[in-house]
């Protein structure tokens, strides 16, 4: 003992104190090491981990951040009072009946007829599945489920004080000035917004995913709005919950989005992907080259009817005739005539305009137009002497 004082000197106890801190501090230097990987190794889905998150002040419905706000949702409330629901029947206002406030997203009040029994209570009971905290990799604390969860199911309440758009300028400002980038804010309405980094429940905790399993609906309960989280598909025991935050960015900075999804838009406040079904490809056949038959030539007929060959020697005569010739009028001048190969069926034609009365009144007072006609109607007799 007389070592110890003189070393460190005072009596026996003070030295005896001042030893023993020594010692702790030298024992904590070698633990710490050991107690940090331990830690590390139980944040797991299976094994929760021991340290717990940020302070907060747990909260189980939305308290309004002072008496002004206090004042207003109570003047909501005289406003937007449900009615008793009037159904009938044994569902007893479930998903499968034909309650009006269900469908309306509305909660029956406390004087609904079925009381205890009604099944449109489940904000004022909070009827949530269980569910747990889990610390995971790289993007802090996270709501896991304990059980499985069915499509539709109220998974949980967004709640925290509710404050209005001044106040949200005030504390984005202040958190900013700290150096604060987490935020918990969710929007009502545009007088009404949700604040859960003071003051909050375990939904506060659930993730952003650019592919979530819950969405946001709101709902009237009693008079004012309230937002809940529900499962858009069947969720499994153990599986993270997640919903789409809709980040609404302040300036240009974005923040990175770290939900692992396959549609992940890479930062928070960008439209998720459009996640394309894959659809299988089946290779195309090579078409077969079918061969072509080759087509035999058919001889034609050697012996021709007599019709036929005198139309096609008329034909021919007539197209000898289709040279300009020159051939003197009655009146001295030369007219330059020329003759046309005429086909049977212009033979109606040309008899239309002989019974004209312009053509024979003209022929009348010309010479020249009177001989064109003549020889015109002589190739139209020749014409019709063939054809019978």
């Amino acid at each position: 003992s007389s070592g110890i004082n003189a070393e460190y000197g005072g009596s026996g106890v003070t030295a005896s104190f001042k030893l023993a801190i020594v010692e702790a501090k030298e024992l904590h230097s070698k633990v710490k090491p050991a107690k940090e990987a331990l830690l590390q190794q139980t944040s797991s889905v299976d094994k929760p981990a021991t340290k717990k998150p940020a302070p907060f002040r747990f909260i189980k419905v939305n308290q309004p951040y002072n008496a002004a706000m206090k004042q207003y949702e109570k003047q909501l409330q005289l406003e937007r009072m449900p009615f008793p629901c009037d159904c009938t029947g044994t569902d007893k206002c479930s998903a499968d009946s034909s309650c009006i406030n269900r469908v309306l997203l509305t909660e029956c009040p406390p004087g609904c007829k079925w009381k205890d029994e009604c099944e449109n209570q489940r904000f004022q009971r909070r009827q949530y599945p269980a569910t747990k905290l889990v610390k995971t990799e790289g993007r802090g604390w996270g709501l896991f489920a304990c059980q499985d969860i069915s499509p539709g199911t109220l998974v949980h309440e967004y709640v925290g004080e509710i404050i209005d758009e001044a106040e949200v300028e005030r504390r984005l400002n202040d958190y900013q000035s700290r150096g604060i980038t987490d935020y918990y804010m969710l929007t009502v309405e545009n007088s009404r917004i949700i604040d859960a980094k003071p003051k909050a429940n375990n939904a506060r905790f659930m993730n952003h995913s650019c592919d979530p399993n819950c969405e946001t609906q709101k709902w009237n309960v009693y008079g004012l709005t309230s937002i809940g989280l529900f499962a858009n598909r069947h969720i499994a025991e153990g599986d993270e919950l997640t919903f789409d935050y809709q980040f609404d960015t302040r300036g240009q900075e974005k923040k990175a989005c770290l939900c692992g999804s396959s549609n992940c838009s890479g930062y928070l406040g960008v439209p998720a992907k459009k996640i394309v079904e894959s659809k299988e490809v089946k290779p195309k056949e090579p078409k077969k080259k079918v061969k072509k038959r080759k087509r035999k030539k058919v001889d034609e007929p050697v012996t021709k009817s007599l019709k036929e060959k005198k139309v096609k020697t008329a034909i021919n005569d007539s197209s000898d005739t289709s040279k300009a010739t020159s051939k003197p009028s009655k009146s001295g001048r030369s007219k330059t005539v020329v003759k046309h190969p005429i086909k049977p069926t212009t033979k109606s034609v040309l008899k239309n305009k002989l019974r004209s009365k312009r053509i024979k009144k003209g022929a009348e007072e010309d010479p020249g137009l009177k001989e064109d006609l003549e020889m015109i109607e002589a190739i139209v007799r020749s014409n019709t002497d063939l054809e019978s």
